[in-house]
Protein backbone atom coordinates (compact mmCIF):
# COMPACT_ATOMS: atom_id res chain seq x y z
CA UNK A 1 0.00 0.00 0.00
CA UNK A 2 1.06 2.96 -0.81
CA UNK A 3 2.09 5.68 2.33
CA UNK A 4 -0.62 8.49 0.50
CA UNK A 5 -2.99 6.04 0.65
CA UNK A 6 -2.36 4.72 3.88
CA UNK A 7 -2.02 8.26 6.14
CA UNK A 8 -5.31 8.49 5.26
CA UNK A 9 -6.67 5.11 5.64
CA UNK A 10 -4.86 5.50 9.23
CA UNK A 11 -6.23 8.70 9.98
CA UNK A 12 -10.06 7.82 9.07
CA UNK A 13 -9.40 4.50 11.45
CA UNK A 14 -8.09 7.02 14.30
CA UNK A 15 -10.82 9.30 14.02
CA UNK A 16 -13.40 6.14 14.02
CA UNK A 17 -11.85 5.03 16.76
CA UNK A 18 -11.74 8.08 18.94
CA UNK A 19 -15.42 8.74 18.05
CA UNK A 20 -16.25 5.40 19.70
CA UNK A 21 -14.15 6.52 22.62
CA UNK A 22 -16.14 9.74 23.15
CA UNK A 23 -19.84 8.83 22.32
CA UNK A 24 -20.96 8.92 25.68
CA UNK A 25 -19.53 12.28 26.38
CA UNK A 26 -20.74 13.79 23.27
CA UNK A 27 -24.32 11.46 23.71
CA UNK A 28 -25.15 12.81 27.58
CA UNK A 29 -23.93 16.51 26.64
CA UNK A 30 -27.66 17.47 27.39
CA UNK A 31 -27.28 19.15 23.82
CA UNK A 32 -30.59 18.41 21.05
CA UNK A 33 -29.55 16.13 18.19
CA UNK A 34 -32.62 15.62 15.03
CA UNK A 35 -33.74 11.84 15.05
CA UNK A 36 -36.17 10.29 12.98
CA UNK A 37 -38.57 7.17 13.14
CA UNK A 38 -39.60 5.60 10.01
CA UNK A 39 -42.25 2.34 9.90
CA UNK A 40 -41.03 -0.52 8.23
CA UNK A 41 -42.55 0.09 5.01
CA UNK A 42 -40.93 3.42 5.06
CA UNK A 43 -44.29 4.91 3.71
CA UNK A 44 -44.18 7.28 7.14
CA UNK A 45 -41.78 9.10 9.22
CA UNK A 46 -41.56 10.76 12.65
CA UNK A 47 -39.01 13.62 12.99
CA UNK A 48 -38.22 14.88 16.33
CA UNK A 49 -35.75 16.19 18.17
CA UNK A 50 -33.84 13.96 21.14
CA UNK A 51 -31.36 14.81 24.07
CA UNK A 52 -29.67 12.83 26.99
CA UNK A 53 -27.75 13.46 30.34
CA UNK A 54 -26.98 11.29 33.04
CA UNK A 55 -24.37 8.67 33.21
CA UNK A 56 -23.97 4.99 31.02
CA UNK A 57 -25.35 2.90 33.29
CA UNK A 58 -28.73 5.34 34.01
CA UNK A 59 -28.79 7.38 30.05
CA UNK A 60 -32.05 9.99 30.88
CA UNK A 61 -34.00 12.53 28.63
CA UNK A 62 -36.38 13.46 26.46
CA UNK A 63 -37.21 12.81 23.24
CA UNK A 64 -39.68 15.79 21.14
CA UNK A 65 -41.67 14.35 18.44
CA UNK A 66 -42.82 17.42 16.47
CA UNK A 67 -45.36 16.07 14.26
CA UNK A 68 -46.90 14.34 16.65
CA UNK A 69 -47.39 16.98 19.12
CA UNK A 70 -45.80 14.91 22.36
CA UNK A 71 -42.83 15.12 24.73
CA UNK A 72 -41.54 11.91 26.54
CA UNK A 73 -38.97 11.18 29.07
CA UNK A 74 -36.65 8.54 28.14
CA UNK A 75 -34.67 6.06 30.24
CA UNK A 76 -31.88 3.48 29.22
CA UNK A 77 -28.65 2.64 29.12
CA UNK A 78 -25.06 2.96 27.10
CA UNK A 79 -22.96 -0.22 26.71
CA UNK A 80 -20.06 0.58 24.41
CA UNK A 81 -21.69 1.31 21.19
CA UNK A 82 -25.47 0.51 22.00
CA UNK A 83 -27.68 2.42 23.35
CA UNK A 84 -31.08 0.98 24.49
CA UNK A 85 -33.62 3.53 26.26
CA UNK A 86 -37.37 3.31 26.66
CA UNK A 87 -40.17 6.57 26.33
CA UNK A 88 -41.55 6.02 30.41
CA UNK A 89 -43.64 8.98 30.67
CA UNK A 90 -44.92 11.80 28.69
CA UNK A 91 -44.06 15.46 29.47
CA UNK A 92 -46.61 17.01 27.08
CA UNK A 93 -48.86 14.07 25.90
CA UNK A 94 -49.85 14.31 22.34
CA UNK A 95 -50.15 11.23 19.81
CA UNK A 96 -46.49 9.13 20.25
CA UNK A 97 -46.55 6.23 22.34
CA UNK A 98 -45.73 5.53 25.62
CA UNK A 99 -43.13 2.29 26.22
CA UNK A 100 -41.81 2.11 22.98
CA UNK A 101 -37.98 1.00 23.21
CA UNK A 102 -35.16 1.46 21.16
CA UNK A 103 -31.98 -0.71 20.65
CA UNK A 104 -29.08 1.41 18.63
CA UNK A 105 -26.05 0.94 17.14
CA UNK A 106 -23.16 4.09 16.90
CA UNK A 107 -21.14 4.34 13.22
CA UNK A 108 -20.06 6.69 11.07
CA UNK A 109 -21.20 9.72 13.33
CA UNK A 110 -25.17 8.56 13.93
CA UNK A 111 -27.02 6.04 16.11
CA UNK A 112 -29.05 4.05 13.91
CA UNK A 113 -31.24 0.89 14.43
CA UNK A 114 -35.02 -0.13 15.82
CA UNK A 115 -37.68 0.88 17.88
CA UNK A 116 -40.32 -1.44 18.87
CA UNK A 117 -43.59 -0.25 19.55
CA UNK A 118 -45.64 -3.26 20.34
CA UNK A 119 -46.26 -5.16 17.18
CA UNK A 120 -44.68 -2.27 15.56
CA UNK A 121 -41.17 -2.77 14.03
CA UNK A 122 -39.23 0.70 12.42
CA UNK A 123 -36.25 2.01 11.85
CA UNK A 124 -34.67 4.95 14.20
CA UNK A 125 -31.57 7.19 13.89
CA UNK A 126 -29.99 10.33 15.65
CA UNK A 127 -27.62 12.26 13.90
CA UNK A 128 -24.98 13.10 16.43
CA UNK A 129 -23.02 15.37 14.40
CA UNK A 130 -25.62 18.05 14.08
CA UNK A 131 -25.72 19.39 17.67
CA UNK A 132 -22.50 17.76 18.60
CA UNK A 133 -19.74 19.61 20.14
CA UNK A 134 -17.86 21.39 17.78
CA UNK A 135 -14.29 19.27 16.01
CA UNK A 136 -11.33 18.82 17.04
CA UNK A 137 -8.70 21.56 15.66
CA UNK A 138 -5.97 20.51 13.30
CA UNK A 139 -3.58 20.33 16.28
CA UNK A 140 -5.37 18.42 18.77
CA UNK A 141 -6.83 16.13 16.09
CA UNK A 142 -2.77 15.30 15.27
CA UNK A 143 -1.99 14.99 18.82
CA UNK A 144 -5.17 12.67 18.99
CA UNK A 145 -3.86 10.70 15.70
CA UNK A 146 -0.23 10.27 17.54
CA UNK A 147 -1.82 8.81 20.61
CA UNK A 148 -4.03 6.39 18.55
CA UNK A 149 -1.37 5.04 16.36
CA UNK A 150 0.71 4.74 19.30
CA UNK A 151 -2.06 3.00 21.45
CA UNK A 152 -0.98 -0.30 20.03
CA UNK A 153 -4.53 -0.78 18.28
CA UNK A 154 -4.49 -1.93 14.31
CA UNK A 155 -6.46 -0.52 11.91
CA UNK A 156 -7.94 -2.10 9.21
CA UNK A 157 -8.70 -0.30 5.67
Amino acid sequence: MRLRTLIPCLMLSAFAALAQDDLATILLSAKAFPCVAVDAQGSRNWPGTIKFSGTPEAVTGEVTWTTLNSVHRIAGRLSGTTLRFTEVSAIKAGSAHLNTSYTLTFANGSLSGKYVDGADVGRFSIDLSRGAPAPPTVSSAQDDLATTLLSGRIFLC
